[in-house]
């Protein structure tokens, strides 16, 4: 099943660039493209992709591993929020 993930980072004073270089590598990117092939960019600190994954759950601890093992390359202390849904819509709004 195909699944949006969100993610929110809580990096601090840290380099943002090494750290949204690799989210980009596994998926996840600081804007989302719509229906209608609309980009729109994200909130500061928060990264989505559409992923496909055996359930929710499993997607989200994957993706939680791997955002870890960014940080721990990149060398940033940081706070993860990870949300996995199915069946999503996109509203953006300025």
């Amino acid at each position: 099943m195909s699944y949006l993930v969100v993610t929110t980072l809580d990096l601090a004073d840290s380099d943002r660039a090494p750290v949204e270089r690799e989210l980009a590598a596994l998926g996840l990117l600081n804007c989302l493209v719509d229906s209608r092939n609309e980009a729109h960019v994200l909130p500061l600190g928060t990264y989505a992709g559409v992923f496909d994954g055996p359930t929710a759950h499993a997607l989200r601890r994957r993706i939680v591993d791997e955002v870890r093992e960014v940080f721990g390359r990149s060398r940033v202390e940081a706070r993860v929020l990870v949300s996995v849904g199915g069946h999503w819509s996109l509203r953006h709004a300025a």
